[in-house]
């Protein structure tokens, strides 16, 4: 049984809107189910509150096309900064607002993370501060039929400088982070590329350290990468392509991670989505189509929890 409901493609214009309304007609053309938006792009949240006459407009553009949608909070959303913790709160609601808007069924969001030199003194303290706001939000995310998924993280240049860190390098964090919370409405978003670099970075298994992770799923995140940290952290996007470092959103097969051997290793539930994720200058009508059709016979591989 194939446990992924939907395959999806990212947006990767959303502004103006008739740009999004053209992504779009791209996203539906090249046989996606649905299609992945940034909360912070669309222009419909300011000040931590929806704009409901935008929030109108962007609505009219959605509804010409068949597709179902999932939405990604903004990257900055920090559950664990306590400076700032008034506005992270406001805007996650106004997300979840917008995923209640928009029929979206997900909202995928970026764990916390803080200077690593308060790591040591402050991170227990710090993650139970993240668990209470995760309660609070799922309670809320139940009111309005949206799940929030947690998502594992890879290797960025701030961690290799040493200047912050998270938890959620781990995947086996995550998903003790998601069991404490223990709401149905909060479940974990699986990127497989961010595995691979953190897994590469950590000297640990790929499949071995998803493993805990995988039964929480309710969405995944799938682009191809060469499984490498940067460490060459003054070269350009072109440059970094060249020599296979980071999180490059390739599409499926332009890089080294073994999906075929991967995935049927890793059961999830059943009813999970997935997004691919690649780069805007991939994203060409051929190459999504290929990618969307790789995802599916992928998609064909995985095993269903339990």
């Amino acid at each position: 049984m194939n446990p992924v409901s939907s395959i999806g493609v990212m947006a990767v214009e959303h502004r103006p809107l008739d740009a999004l309304d053209r992504n779009l007609a791209l996203i539906e053309e090249v046989g996606a189910d649905h299609a992945e938006l940034a909360a912070h792009c669309l222009d419909v949240i300011a000040g931590g509150r929806l704009d409901t006459g935008r929030m109108a407009r962007l609505r009219e553009v959605l509804d010409r096309r068949a597709l179902a949608y999932t939405v990604h909070a903004p990257l900055v959303l920090n559950l664990m900064d306590e400076q700032h913790a008034e506005s992270h709160r406001a805007v996650a609601r106004a997300c979840l607002d917008l995923c209640a808007e928009m029929g979206a069924g997900v909202l995928v969001v970026h764990p916390g993370w803080l200077d690593a030199r308060q790591a040591a003194s402050s991170i227990d303290r710090l993650m139970a501060m993240e668990r209470a706001q995760f309660a609070d939000l799922a309670a809320a995310a139940a009111e309005r039929d949206v799940v929030l998924a947690l998502e594992n993280m890879g290797t960025v240049e701030g961690l290799l400088s040493g200047s912050h860190t998270t938890y959620a390098l781990d995947p086996g964090r995550v998903a003790a982070q998601i069991q404490a919370v223990d709401h149905p409405n909060l479940r974990a978003t699986i990127d497989f590329s961010h595995a691979a670099l953190a897994a590469s970075w950590r000297g640990t298994d790929l499949a071995g350290s998803l493993a805990p992770l995988a039964p929480w799923a309710r969405h995944l995140h799938m682009h191809d990468s060469f499984g490498q940290p940067v460490t060459l952290p003054d070269a350009a996007e072109g440059e970094l392509l060249a020599f296979g470092q980071g999180d490059l959103h390739l599409p499926l097969g332009m890089g080294s991670i073994d999906w075929e051997g991967l995935l049927p290793q890793l059961p999830v539930p059943s009813g999970v989505s997935a997004t691919l994720e690649i780069k805007p200058h991939y994203a060409e009508p051929d190459v999504l189509a290929d990618t969307v059709n790789r995802a599916r016979e992928l998609a064909g591989k995985m095993v269903v929890a339990g």
